[in-house]
């Protein structure tokens, strides 16, 4: 009968002695660590399925696996945003290749971290609440520093412009050449027009521009 209960709460054995007293009471005891699950007393003669269903009950434990199925689903939702914003953002501008390949190493550690927390799951182990809150934590580091990289990416004027005022900088490309100007700004909403604080001008040839850290 070993194999229909749950493993030991305690040392997670799977091996068992059923017990029992001239009176009626009957139980089981791991042979792992000694220890006795609950003691049935409306068992008649040696029906000991009182006593597993009163083993195989684990309130708390099953609660914590309600949480974590519930954390891990916010995480796979969360992964797969991320996943998404960064395609997205990958059709808009292309990343520097080395720093892409940084970022997609560090959501790759995430993914796998985030796998080994679903076999804690699989193998019904209970000490997965700290590898689960240190995964949640390297996600959120892990999105801080993606958006701070996107922050500081060129952005082409024709997917959006900066909110009016905001100082930026600015990409003029102008037939063969370029240049990089800073400290420039977005003037009115209506026809408006791009103008360095530096040459105290306006700029006619703006291609791209990037939030200033």
């Amino acid at each position: 009968m070993s194999d229909e209960l749950k493993p030991c709460p305690f040392c997670g054995a799977t091996h068992y002695q059923h017990e029992g007293t001239a009176a009626g009471e009957l139980w089981f005891s791991c042979q792992g660590c000694g220890a006795t699950g609950p003691v049935s007393t409306n068992a008649e003669g040696d029906d000991y399925s009182k006593a597993q269903e009163q083993w195989n009950t684990r309130p708390i434990e099953d609660a914590l696996f309600s949480k974590l199925e519930t954390v891990s689903a916010t995480l796979h939702r969360e992964i797969e945003t991320n996943q998404e914003w960064e395609r997205q953002y990958n059709h808009r501008i292309k990343l520097d290749q080395a720093e892409e390949d940084a970022l997609r190493a560090e959501l790759a550690a995430v993914k796998a971290e985030r796998d080994a927390a679903n076999k804690i799951i699989e193998d019904g182990n209970p000490t997965y609440v700290k590898q689960i809150n240190d995964l949640t934590d390297e996600l959120s580091r892990v999105t801080a520093e993606r958006d701070a990289l996107l922050a500081s990416r060129w952005i082409p004027v024709e997917d959006s412009l900066p909110v009016v005022s905001e100082i930026v900088d600015v990409l003029e490309v102008c037939g063969d050449w370029s240049r990089t100007l800073n400290l420039c700004q977005y003037v009115r909403e209506d026809r408006g027009y791009w103008w360095s604080n530096n040459l105290y001008c306006r700029i006619k040839d703006v291609t791209h521009w990037k939030h200033i850290p």
